[in-house]
């Protein structure tokens, strides 16, 4: 099969003297899926002398529309693209580039084209043709439009939810620093998280040697105090709130040596894990200043 027909007489006339290498050339060309475009940067304004079948689907138009056209034909009157400065500074410079524009069909409807350029020069490095191969990525690009609005709107929500968290946590630090009560907050490892001062100065820890601690080690209660340490754990795992738990405490001073102890889950929206709250309020008679009787 002679593909010569594909070509300008000028061209066909200029490789005839190779007609079976053209021959499987052409060929190759016409077994891509990539629309392919030869274009003459020897006459003005570099028209197309090839293209293949590929490009004809992909564009809508047939090869008589398109021979001697430069091929921003394609583009319409959507010129304001920022990657034609690209190409044709690459043209005049005879560099390589590919860039991604919108084209449009000749029905005029819109496509996505990923095209790459590339010069081809003579044996006097003179560039008399650049080939073109072009294709269509529009599927690419709505797919990359659609996450690029996804993450816009994860974006906006986390901002809105950090604003949110950050507002929960200082109502929650104003309700524990003004409270009267030991109040103090414990992971699902019954580990420390957070507490007011009256906690603190409860256990005689600072703050910095307090948190992360084991809240049954702090409040010197042995591990085998097994109902303590079922009813946190049923908090956590049933939301199970209890109140007033008797406890005996066994701390090395003498400021609060019986107790009242209450406990609630807390899950709080955009928080990841859950923590339970407990409440201890001290009954003995000498309780230090600030805790409540």
């Amino acid at each position: 099969m002679d593909f010569r027909y594909l070509l300008n007489n000028q061209l066909t006339n200029a490789i005839s003297a190779l007609p079976e290498d053209f021959n499987v050339l052409a060929m190759a060309l016409e077994s891509t899926n990539s629309g392919i475009i030869i274009t003459d940067n020897r006459q003005g304004d570099n028209p197309i002398v090839f293209c293949n079948h590929a490009f004809e689907n992909l564009t809508g138009y047939p090869r008589n529309e398109i021979i001697g056209k430069n091929c921003r034909f394609l583009q319409g009157n959507d010129r304001a693209q920022q990657p034609l400065s690209l190409i044709s500074e690459s043209i005049a410079k005879g560099l390589p580039v590919t860039v991604e524009l919108r084209n449009y069909h000749r029905n005029g409807t819109l496509f996505w084209n990923e095209l790459s350029i590339a010069p081809v020069r003579n044996h006097e490095g003179i560039v008399t043709h650049f080939i073109g191969i072009q294709n269509d990525v529009t599927r690419k690009k709505t797919v990359e439009t659609e996450l690029m609005e996804q993450i816009d709107l994860l974006s906006d929500r986390l901002a809105k939810q950090a604003v949110y968290l950050r507002n929960v946590e200082e109502t929650l630090s104003g309700i524990m620093e003004s409270a009267r009560e030991c109040l103090v907050v414990l992971n699902r490892e019954l580990h420390i998280v957070k507490a007011n001062p009256n906690f603190y100065d409860l256990v005689q820890l600072p703050k910095e040697h307090a948190i992360g601690i084991k809240f049954t080690s702090v409040m010197h209660l042995p591990d085998h105090d097994t109902k303590l340490i079922t009813l946190l754990k049923d908090a956590f795992n049933q939301a199970k709130p209890f109140t007033d738990l008797r406890l005996k405490l066994t701390l090395p001073y003498e400021q609060c040596e019986e107790a009242s102890v209450s406990a609630n889950k807390i899950a709080l929206v955009g928080i990841k894990d859950d923590y339970v709250l407990v409440r201890i309020r001290c009954s003995h008679a000498h309780i230090k200043a600030g805790l409540s009787k």
